[in-house]
């Protein structure tokens, strides 16, 4: 995250690598070692400070590398080889964002 305090404006980039991920699955009464590839996740906003604290808008993407689905894989089995996909989210995503701040005036 970044700060620029007198333009009153941040940037945050926020990424996750995610490895292979081993599993085990039980397939015709055989248990079979299975495992997803990796993948990358990368989120970005900037928000900017709008009348003296009081107001914040925030913008950004999040999944920026657009993943929705990662490979998952079989191993190990006579009756299945391969690969097929798992649905991981919905894919690359946009928002806005807008804050108040109701602080008490004592």
């Amino acid at each position: 995250m970044y700060t620029l305090k007198k333009a009153g404006i941040s940037a945050a980039l926020f990424y996750k690598y995610t490895g292979k991920l081993p599993g085990y699955a039980v397939i015709n009464n055989d248990v079979v070692e299975t495992f997803t590839s990796f993948y990358h996740n990368a989120d970005v906003s900037l928000s900017k400070q709008l009348r003296g604290d009081r107001f914040r808008i925030t913008g950004g993407v999040k999944n920026i590398f657009d993943v929705s689905n990662i490979n998952a894989f079989i191993q190990g089995s006579t009756h299945a080889a391969g690969g097929t996909e798992i649905p991981m989210s919905t894919g690359r995503n946009y928002f806005l964002k807008l804050d108040y701040n109701f602080r008490s005036r004592l």
